[in-house]
């Protein structure tokens, strides 16, 4: 299973934080809240402090694309916040189009973490609670963490067959390497 599939399951059943916004007026709050909606949307955070935020300074045309953004004036230091911040940002373009009215070009906003994320204890108490997708979840988790246990053990024992010279090791190798060069040529 992809991560980005993972991810997107655990967002599905809520085990993905989320942000809030403050907003001033009813028209820019109806338009801020639709843009926080498509940036959370794309957001991935699997580990967060309630608070964490950051300045976020868009450009945008008057279709919604993102011209530019710029992440400033956070009050957190960890780089994976700020980063998967930034991801979120640039998969969200084009934003809502802008209402005639409010569009002045730019847009800034304070994306804040409403309440802590960690997704393993999230994952953890749901799990001893019996929560039906936290159980499907874990065992899927382990079933991945046994078939890459067996993987590894594999390829380990294909290069010590392959370091010994055994034919059917060298050809498997030289087939995988050959099969990794097409799909990186693609």
């Amino acid at each position: 299973m992809k991560l980005k599939t993972l991810l997107f399951f655990l967002l599905s059943i809520g085990l993905v934080g989320t942000l809030y916004a403050n907003e001033e007026s009813t028209t820019k709050q109806g338009y801020e809240n639709s843009v926080y909606k498509k940036i959370l949307s794309e957001l991935r955070l699997v580990k967060a402090k309630a608070g964490w935020t950051c300045e976020v300074r868009i450009t945008q045309d008057r279709e919604g694309n993102i011209l530019e953004s710029n992440i400033s004036k956070c009050n957190t230091k960890d780089r994976r916040f700020v980063s998967q911040l930034q991801k979120a940002i640039d998969k969200s373009s084009p934003l809502p189009k802008v209402p005639e009215s409010l569009f002045s070009g730019s847009l800034i906003l304070n994306p804040t973490v409403k309440d802590d994320i960690d997704l393993v204890k999230s994952i953890r108490k749901r799990y001893e609670e019996g929560d039906p997708k936290a159980v499907e979840m874990v065992r899927l988790l382990r079933r991945m963490l046994r078939r890459r246990d067996y993987n590894e053990n594999l390829i380990k024992e294909l290069k010590q067959m392959y370091k010994k010279g055994n034919p059917v090791a060298i050809e498997v190798i030289e087939n995988m390497k050959r099969m990794i060069n097409e799909v990186e040529n693609q």
